[in-house]
């Protein structure tokens, strides 16, 4: 007989998630169809070509032509050798194209980690927030005042051995018996992600200036598979996450330690001295990440249409949006879950309020000019967020997770347009909304296959696909070819 209770829950990215595992995705392994990203696997590809597309493959690869050589391999692709169909998001759909076309890009995407070749959840990444949360209410005021004291007088970056003392002492263990860890009762499975449950985005790192984020001048640029989430407002559909959480509850923690000294053969202890029952680790969490919440909020996006939105989040699913204290009481009484996790969710998620010590790297010095020293930090000095159709700003790893049984229909967030520039740069008048992802058939592509182009004195048809960097190209003049100059032609 199992002495965990298993816990079922069900919920929603609320916003953008990337949990990834260092793998990349380059573009001899993609190609764009249809405002879409297939993936499929470059070596089948090769495999099955035939005799001459194989020797023009080898042929490119001889003469050192990276480009031309995954252009061979993406020509070749047969559909039944597609793997996966993944959409992309508005603001990567043309970055990625130019990617694929641009011999001095890698084009690597970062994907979501996976099992099986589909994307999941790990259970880990969830537990290391369960973690942080149980932490953070375990320790007491004074401990916190003490090792705090303590890791300013570590130097920035190098707080690990009074991080290890901390939880040692907050969680009652000694870090010579793991066993002792009360988070060992704790196990969180893995949860698969439903096919277009994900899809891929750019990445933008904005800067504070002052007390806003400066959207100026960030020219990163950096692709990853991500959760849909609520907050792309429809654009694209969050999958139902279903989680599944075993802990030992308070009886079965009783039947153990009665059990216990029969184990212990001299060890003081074998057993966690407190491990937290799910109620508990709930409202742990919850404390937690509700703190995380609203000061994110007040550091980075105050007067941001990003901090009206985060309101939306909450208020989709019947929750109080403009009040702390109101949201970790309604959190409970609905027996939810507001949790961050994964990449990008920034240290300060993954540390104690109160006892935050973040490093500020050091900072070169202009002309020789002695440059600053690295130092702690209680808050970061960027967010890394992607953008939703309506040019809104998405911070990564928010989730919302609900008890199955009593879980609600999954919510929605009504669509919003983009705002159109104020003035045309050149005309001063006004000018319309920049078309969303499907107006943008040509991502990294000058021209495609059947367009029609003229040079103002003849029309005709383009034969192939036309990179951006291409300077030739055939054209059918009514039955007519002819290879010709690409700048001097425009689409009709």
């Amino acid at each position: 007989m199992s002495l965990r209770t298993l816990h079922k829950l069900k919920g929603w990215a609320l916003t953008p998630v990337h949990v990834g595992d260092g793998t990349t995705w380059g573009p001899e392994g993609y190609h764009l169809k249809d405002q879409k990203l297939e993936r499929f696997d470059p070596m089948a590809v090769i495999g099955s070509m035939s005799d001459a597309g194989k020797l023009e493959y080898i042929k490119a690869c001889k003469l050192g032509g990276v480009w031309q050589a995954q252009e061979q391999i993406r020509k070749a692709v047969d559909q039944s050798q597609v793997r996966e169909t993944l959409g992309i998001s508005r603001t990567a759909l043309s970055d990625i194209g130019q990617l694929m076309g641009d011999v001095q890009r890698k084009g690597e995407l970062h994907p979501f980690v996976r099992s099986g070749d589909a994307p999941i959840l790990p259970g880990s990444s969830l537990k290391g927030a369960l973690r942080t949360g149980w932490l953070a209410a375990r320790a007491s005021p004074l401990e916190k005042k003490s090792f705090s004291a303590k890791a300013d007088g570590d130097r920035p970056g190098k707080t690990g051995i009074t991080s290890g003392a901390f939880q040692s002492e907050a969680l009652d263990f000694s870090a010579s018996h793991t066993e002792q860890d009360p988070l060992r009762d704790v196990t969180v499975g893995d949860c698969a992600i439903a096919a277009g449950g994900t899809l891929l985005d750019k990445a933008h790192i904005y800067n504070l200036k002052g007390d806003k984020l400066d959207q100026n001048g960030q020219a990163i640029q950096m692709h990853f598979e991500r959760l849909a989430a609520l907050a792309d407002r429809e654009e694209f559909v969050p999958a139902d996450l279903q989680i599944e959480i075993a802990t030992l509850e308070e009886a079965a923690q009783k039947q153990r330690g009665n059990a216990a000294p029969a184990r212990l053969q001299g060890v003081s202890r074998a057993v966690p001295a407190k491990s937290p029952s799910f109620a508990e680790l709930r409202r742990a969490c919850n404390a937690h990440h509700v703190a995380l919440w609203f000061g994110e909020i007040a550091h980075f996006y105050q007067g941001l249409p990003t901090q009206a939105l985060m309101g939306e989040l909450l208020q989709a699913v019947d929750l109080p949006a403009t009040d702390k204290e109101k949201l970790a009481v309604a959190l409970e009484q609905r027996k939810a879950w507001l949790i961050r996790i994964g990449r990008f969710s920034h240290f300060e998620s993954k540390s104690i309020e109160g006892l935050r010590h973040g490093e500020k790297r050091a900072k070169g010095g202009k002309n020789g000019a002695p440059g600053r020293s690295a130092q702690h930090m209680q808050w970061g000095g960027s967010r890394t967020v992607c953008k939703n159709g309506a040019d809104e700003l998405l911070p990564f790893g928010w989730i919302i997770l609900f008890e199955q049984e009593g879980a609600p229909k999954r919510p929605q967030l009504a669509r919003k347009a983009v705002a159109a520039p104020a003035s045309s740069a050149r005309s001063g008048t006004a000018t319309a909304a920049p078309p969303r992802a499907t107006a943008a058939p040509h991502a990294g592509m000058r021209f495609m296959k059947g367009d029609k182009v003229t040079n103002g004195d003849e029309t005709g048809t383009v034969l192939n696909n036309v990179p951006n960097h291409a300077t030739k190209m055939e054209v059918d003049f009514e039955g007519d070819t002819d290879t010709v100059n690409v700048g001097d032609f425009r689409r009709l």
